[in-house]
């Protein structure tokens, strides 16, 4: 009742009952405790008292109904809160003709306002709905406590921990975390494919709105970005070809909420499977209710355990979408129907994935066109390559778009409930693990008290999500399986498995399991292979991701968000991203917003990530540093240092004597300083404490250091020195390696408009650029940092595994970046023998080159040589010589006698050089 009505009293009542029900099943659990599993032969009863025993949250009946309170609290927030529309932020949010719920108005919104003009609205959606679940953060802290006082009394170590033995096979070496981490890194180059064709779209329909790598969160078709299908009529690879979107047939066809369950049902009884009971029709809620306003429209499925009654809460439009969705939550209904012979024990999935993925596998089949052409949903529609690319790329929008937002959601969860992420950090930690793995950036400045999580309902409700990451897998496994048993033929994508008893059987051998093996064991039943692996999935995108790869390679693009995912992680996944997508570059890109940081070691570019243009323009790396802080822009230059002082007035000489930054005040205020109590306390001796013949003698010493102050030539030797210093800072500027010209002179030079010739452009340009990479982590300390070692710099796509492995296998003391310059003019000669270049721009373009390999020799030799350490000595100990005579010489003496302190000897400024 409480989710189809959100009220308070049905929140206590709700409360009370999951009290009860916890009492229950504690009393149930140390009945169990009596039998001595040992002594009992039959290996099902034995897995029955283990799962009874195992109460996972252990509370009692008041802390049962506090935590259900507290989850109720937050989900009654999540499912009630409405925002005013754009444009009218006074408006009366308990007033539904005034305001705007989640659904269908916010959902709407994201996933159809699409034109380039709604970017501003979308902005507004998002972070006004954030703004709106924010107060659940005062809730969550006191949930994750009370909930992890349950696990730990309940054997385990916290929430987090219980969930993940749901996973647990009778293998003691498997290692759940492990497992669907090496999931991740399979699908993740298919999932850097999707994200750079469907950023550089993006960038395409939003002109000039971002230029980060990762993509703002709001414009991705979805509140929440974990689902991208809703964008694909504005990036669609052929948009003058049929799209599979049947919502406009349905409405032609009259469809409603009722029909749709209907043909859902239909495509089940076709495969041999259960029909929905009377119980299910009965009690099934398919469309919003008018008369009700605390109703949680997330789609859900529920099985009452009486193994009769049997319904399906959701809030259906007639949509294609809402089809699938049906097809998804029906598939729990099957599988609570098949298992319902099972003891009450075992009734529930073989894993919580399992129980996901059955609906989706079915879903699988009734996407395809040949499907929805059988059902009368499609017509004149013929398969060729561009149809197939289209049908496949708005799956992956659906299926693989969706794998890092499935598998990072529980990641954050599980750090909250280790302690790992402290309340303070909650939003910082969901960001950066947001940007990690989905390549994601919130739309806006997050301010401190902001609590993004709560804007997603499984969150606020205590719904586990690695079930969903588990199923986006297991589905194309459960699904090939089923096309095996179908014998189809043809691309695995194509299979429509409608009317196929045998399918229908395969499917169903593993339903009616339940829980009752492990669900290594259940698989098995199906699939024929024991793991869940992420092969079939692959398999089903391969042509997609073969496309989306061509068409990277064509535009240029560079892969990732700047995210640099760390060798061991690679090496144990056995996943070479580089190689995967062709040696490609990556992206390079520093993100830094207000409250939290997430720095990926970058140089800006154009655009602000690595891009190769149409036009074969190649990269030219700058060094300015970008932050956000508080919507301030901070450059690490001194281009505020001119702006104060290029212009003359009365006040510059004030503004640039008092500036701070890089001035000589902040480098010798501290010897100043020093010097001046040394003068105040020789003055304060001499007038206070000498007797009048001390303070002769005083006088005496102070005339002799007048004398000698003037035969230390202080002006020179300082002249010399700065002179000298300052010509050697010039010359090594002068001499930094700039790739530009010659990436211009390549582009004109070197002729060819085919794949072949660009990648030679690129390959010699990135040479270029190795080298001098090469030269400056010699002598840069920010560069040795960014690239401590040569696998670093293949990782950052300078450079190939093969080309580390002919550097490092040449044995010399001395520094390799002459290899690659070397490269560059084998190259050249390779492309002058195939008539590609003319003679005249060789000997321009090699020339050119080894001006740029005598400039990188140049640095070299500026950091091996450096200004003689005498020279710097004779300068400090002249300078320290000089102020500790002024001590003595600067001191004002008695009237009548020669004061040192009429002479202007003193110079209050101290050059110090260190170099």
């Amino acid at each position: 009742t409480f989710y189809t009505n959100t009220t308070d009293y049905n929140a206590q009542q709700a409360a009370i009952a999951d009290a009860n029900f916890g009492v229950w099943q504690l009393k149930q659990a140390v009945s169990a405790q009596a039998f001595d599993s040992s002594q009992i032969q039959n290996a099902m009863v034995n897995r029955q008292l283990t799962s009874i025993k195992t109460v996972g949250i252990n509370l009692t009946s008041d802390d049962t109904q506090k935590l259900s309170t507290l989850i109720n609290n937050m989900n009654n927030i999540f499912s009630n809160s409405r925002i005013c529309p754009f444009g009218n932020p006074s408006c009366n949010t308990s007033d539904p003709s005034q305001s705007w719920a989640l659904d269908p108005d916010l959902s709407n919104i994201m996933a159809y306002n699409q034109s380039s003009g709604d970017y501003d609205l979308q902005t507004y959606v998002w972070n006004e709905w954030r703004k709106k679940t924010q107060p659940i953060k005062d809730i969550y802290p006191q949930f994750v406590n009370l909930s992890n006082k349950g696990a730990q009394q309940g054997g385990f170590a916290d929430t987090g921990a219980w969930w993940r033995s749901w996973y647990n096979t009778e293998d003691p070496n498997y290692n759940f975390q492990q497992a669907i981490d090496n999931l991740f890194m399979q699908v993740l180059p298919l999932y850097e494919e999707l994200h750079t064709y469907v950023r550089r779209q993006l960038r395409q329909h939003y002109p000039n709105r971002f230029s980060s790598s990762a993509i703002p969160a709001h414009i991705l078709g979805n509140m929440w970005a974990q689902e991208w299908q809703n964008i694909f009529s504005i990036t669609q690879p052929f948009p003058n070809k049929t799209s599979v979107d049947v919502t406009q047939a349905m409405i032609d066809q009259n469809y409603t909420p009722l029909r749709m369950f209907q043909t859902a049902d239909k495509f089940f009884q076709s495969l041999g499977l259960t029909p929905m009971v009377d119980a299910f029709w009965n009690g099934t809620i398919m469309t919003k209710p008018t008369n009700v306003e605390g109703f949680v429209c997330h789609a859900s499925a529920w099985d009452f355990f009486n193994r009769v009654d049997f319904r399906i809460k959701m809030c259906t439009q007639v949509r294609m979408e809402d089809l699938i969705t049906i097809h998804h939550e029906m598939g729990h209904i099957q599988y609570f129907m098949q298992y319902s012979v099972q003891p009450v024990t075992f009734r529930n999935g073989a894993n919580p994935g399992f129980h996901e993925a059955i609906g989706d596998t079915i879903a699988l089949s009734v996407a395809t066109p040949t499907h929805l052409q059988k059902i009368g949903l499609l017509a004149n529609y013929i398969s060729d390559t561009q149809q197939d690319i289209n049908f496949l790329y708005k799956q992956a929008l659906e299926k693989v778009a969706f794998l890092p937002f499935g598998y990072l959601i529980d990641q954050w969860r599980w750090q909250v409930f280790s302690g790992q992420t402290t309340p303070d950090q909650y939003n910082a930690d969901w960001w950066k693990l947001r940007t990690q793995y989905q390549g994601i950036v919130p739309p806006v400045d997050r301010p401190d008290n902001a609590f993004d999580p709560a804007a997603k309902s499984h969150i606020d409700d205590n719904t586990p999500y690695i079930r969903y990451f588990i199923s986006y897998v297991a589905q194309f496994q459960f699904y090939k399986a089923m096309c095996q048993a179908a014998n189809h033929t043809g691309p695995l994508y194509t299979c429509d498995f409608y009317n196929n008893t045998n399918a229908g059987a395969k499917l169903a051998s593993m339903l009616r399991l339940g829980n009752s093996v492990p669900w290594n064991v259940a698989m098995n039943t199906l699939t024929g292979q024991p793991n869940i692996d992420a092969s079939a999935i692959l398999e089903y995108f391969k042509p997609l991701k073969d496309w989306l790869h061509s068409e990277n390679l064509k535009a240029g693009d560079c892969y990732g968000w700047g995210y640099a995912w760390d060798d061991q992680t690679l090496h144990n996944h056995r996943i070479n991203l580089y190689k995967q997508h062709n040696h490609h570059t990556r992206c390079i890109y520093l993100y830094k917003q207000h409250n939290y940081t997430i720095d990926y070691n970058n140089h800006c570019q154009p655009n602000e990530y690595n891009y190769y243009s149409n036009h074969h323009s190649l990269i030219s790396i700058c060094t300015y540093e970008f932050k956000q802080h508080n919507h301030n822009n901070v450059y690490n230059c001194h281009t505020g240092q001119h702006l104060e002082t290029s212009t003359s007035n009365l006040t510059n000489f004030k503004r640039l004597m008092f500036r701070w930054r890089g001035s000589i005040w902040q480098c010798v205020w501290k010897d100043l300083l020093i010097w001046l109590i040394l003068y105040a306390m020789l003055s304060c001796c001499y007038r206070f404490i000498l007797s009048d013949s001390d303070r002769g003698h005083f006088e005496d010493f102070v005339h002799l250091a007048a004398n000698y102050t003037s035969a230390i030539p202080l002006t020179f030797m300082l002249g010399f020195y700065v002179s000298l210093v300052l010509n050697r800072w010039w010359e090594i500027f002068m001499n930094i390696a700039w790739p530009d010209n010659i990436a211009i002179s390549i582009a004109t030079y070197v002729q060819g408009n085919d794949e072949s010739a660009r990648i030679q452009r690129r390959t010699i340009v990135r040479y270029l650029v190795l080298a001098e990479v090469l030269v400056l982590r010699d002598i840069s300390s920010s560069v040795k940092k960014r690239f401590p070692s040569l696998n670093h710099v293949v990782n950052a796509g300078l450079m190939t595994e093969e080309e580390q492995k002919m550097i490092e296998s040449i044995s010399i003391n001395h520094a390799k970046y002459w290899m690659p310059i070397e490269w560059c003019c084998t190259m050249l000669r390779r492309i002058w023998k195939r008539r590609k270049l003319e003679e005249t721009h060789l000997h321009t373009l090699v020339e050119a080159i080894l001006q740029y390999r005598g400039n990188l020799g140049m640095l070299m030799a500026y950091d091996w040589i450096s200004v003689p350490l005498v020279y710097t000595q004779v300068a400090n100990l002249s300078i320290l010589s000089y102020f500790g005579l002024c001590l003595l010489s600067s001191q004002y003496v008695a009237e009548g006698t020669e004061s040192a302190s009429s002479k202007p000897k003193l110079s209050t400024v101290r050059i110090q050089e260190s170099y």
